[in-house]
């Protein structure tokens, strides 16, 4: 019987392979053995391959493939191989440059140093601002009347306000004390970035990503505020990461750490809802979608029901006019809104305009279904979804578009720009990329030296330098005395000027944020005899003569401090 016909008569008995190959071993005793398989080697598309691939069954039963023999186009978003992490969206043109691995597994911790080298200078060289300190005066108050205030005004920001009034209750309420969880949540957001980055496009874009981020003045400036910004982008990088390991690997623990984290982005700030929209479309336009879908539905309506007291809060009088201050949307706000992305320059904005233009066009160009693709989507979905759901309520609803809310959009932003840098050829990219350093480093000294002294710190000293007795203080709006008081107090100042009459007594001022009316209607016609009168704030026009008006303003949005004198008419 030959071997052909043994073959036939196996499969018609219904006998396994594994039989057939004992008897056909038994038949032909100097058949030699068969050779070993030679090792591969690292393609173009792992330039980091240094152990064969691990072949690992997913919980739902369904392996994941050999990565080495299947085109990096239909890997998905990452391909493990031994113990080294193979980058979804490196460029299949040709392999990047090889790195060492402790090299590339330094680069967090290189990041993390980075961003607190750039941001600890001047923590603490200015002052606190208004929403600051209220902040702030929300940690230092027990905790009862700081958990009325967060459930029924303030459900915004709660988390942050939470870990502030434990941080606050531990280690004080200075300038330095306060910011200080905002800087170390941006040196953890640059180390998850940098490892977000390197997943994405490999480690040169990495190293350009992590650059734009940390110089970037927008960035800076946040990591030195007691606000829930930077808190805010550490979440939402480490929730894309758990997406990404979600969708490789289809597993539990990693849904329900991405469903964790984009809740605990919500309670960060609401903003971080329109983030989510983004994550989803990232999720449609995935290759396996088809395989993943039910965890990811069931995951965001767990999600949902954790951020149901958010809802609830929004759905049952929780917007008592927080955001009313926000302009109308129109061109010139959008126009001054953008370049708050490219910390105030109008140049570097242009710059990192044209390379996102460069890099989601790049993306977009290569095959259907390939990772470069898929990685283009989900950056561009995560960019453009709250700035386009942004736009959309502040026209339909009410104004809601701020430039600083739309942090949540910076991090693809700068993997847009690296990605468009790097999508160069020869001295272009080395030239795009040394501009961007310059313009970059030139915003980053620009935010070090506006760390000056000024705002209602340095305003409170001055004026209590200048008071004589009898003095009093008005203040427009009536919201400004919060941070008058915050300073006049803390420094023991309370008894060298005098709130005016009609008004609370200092220390006795209520924590409520939307209060931007005058605090009387005809402060000059409170003044005693012998005293001066104190404007803080907005100039008003006083209808009497008969005492000295001392005018002390606060632009609150370039965080100046000025006293001037207006001398009576005869």
């Amino acid at each position: 019987m030959t071997h052909t016909h043994r073959l036939f008569k196996a499969r018609v008995d219904g006998q396994s392979c594994r039989d057939l190959s004992q008897r056909l071993s038994t038949d032909s005793p100097t058949r030699p053995p068969p050779r070993p398989p030679a090792p591969r080697q690292p393609s173009a598309f792992q330039p980091w391959a240094v152990s064969p691939p691990v072949r690992r069954p997913l919980r739902d039963g369904r392996p994941i493939p050999d990565q080495s023999t299947i085109p990096a186009r239909l890997t998905g978003p990452t391909a493990e191989l031994g113990s080294v992490t193979v980058m979804a969206g490196a460029r299949e043109t040709g392999p990047d440059r090889q790195i060492p691995e402790r090299l590339i597994r330094l680069g967090p911790a290189a990041a993390a140093a980075f961003t607190t080298v750039v941001c600890l200078p001047g923590l603490g060289s200015r002052g606190l601002d208004g929403d600051e300190v209220f902040a702030a005066l929300m940690a230092q108050r027990p905790w009862g009347q700081t958990w009325r205030i967060l459930t029924s005004e303030q459900a915004n920001m709660s988390l942050h306000q939470v870990l502030l009034w434990l941080w606050a209750h531990a280690f004080g309420s200075s300038e330095i004390a306060l910011r200080f969880p905002s800087l170390a949540a941006a040196a953890i957001a640059s180390a998850l970035f940098f490892r977000l980055a390197a997943r994405l496009g490999g480690f040169s874009q990495a190293v350009v990503a992590g650059l734009v981020l940390t110089l970037n003045g927008f960035f800076i400036h946040y990591a030195q505020e007691a606000r829930a910004y930077s808190l805010m982008v550490m979440v939402l990088i480490a929730a894309a990461l758990t997406l990404l390991n979600a969708l490789e690997t289809n597993r539990w623990t990693w849904w329900v750490a991405n469903a964790v984290l984009i809740s605990a982005a919500m309670y960060c700030h609401f903003y971080s809802a329109f983030v989510v929209v983004g994550f989803g479309v990232a999720i449609l336009a995935h290759a396996r979608f088809r395989f993943v879908w039910r965890r990811a539905l069931a995951v965001h309506a767990a999600a949902l029901v954790l951020v149901s007291p958010l809802l609830a809060f929004l759905a049952f009088g929780g917007d008592k006019g927080q955001i009313d201050w926000i302009w109308p949307l129109s061109f010139t706000t959008l126009a001054l809104n953008a370049r708050f992305f490219a910390g105030g320059s109008v140049a570097l904005a242009l710059l990192l305009a044209a390379l996102v233009t460069v890099g989601m066009v790049g993306g977009f160009r290569q095959r259907k279904r390939s990772s470069a693709s898929w990685t283009a989507i989900f950056l561009g979905a995560w960019f453009a979804a709250p700035v386009t759901l942004a736009i959309l309520v502040s026209v339909t609803v009410k104004p809601i578009f701020v430039a600083y809310y739309l942090i949540v959009s910076l991090p693809p932003l700068c993997l847009l720009v690296s990605r468009g840098a790097l999508a160069l050829k020869g001295p272009a990219r080395f030239g795009v990329i040394a501009a961007l350093i310059v313009l970059l480093g030139n915003t980053a000294v620009n935010q070090y030296h506006s760390n000056r002294d000024t705002g209602f710190r340095g305003l409170e000293a001055a004026m209590v330098a200048s008071s004589q007795p009898h003095d009093v203080v008005a203040f427009s709006p009536f919201s400004f005395r919060r941070s008058f008081e915050f300073y006049l107090l803390r420094r023991g100042d309370g008894a060298r000027l005098q709130p005016i009459s009609g008004t609370p007594p200092w220390g006795q001022f209520s924590l409520h944020l939307n209060d931007r009316r005058p605090d009387v209607a005809d402060p000059c016609s409170r003044v005693p005899p012998g005293g001066r009168l104190w404007l803080v704030g907005q100039p008003q026009t006083c209808t009497t003569t008969a005492h000295m008006v001392l005018l002390a303003t606060y632009g609150a949005g370039e965080s100046t401090g000025s006293l001037w004198q207006k001398p009576s008419s005869p």
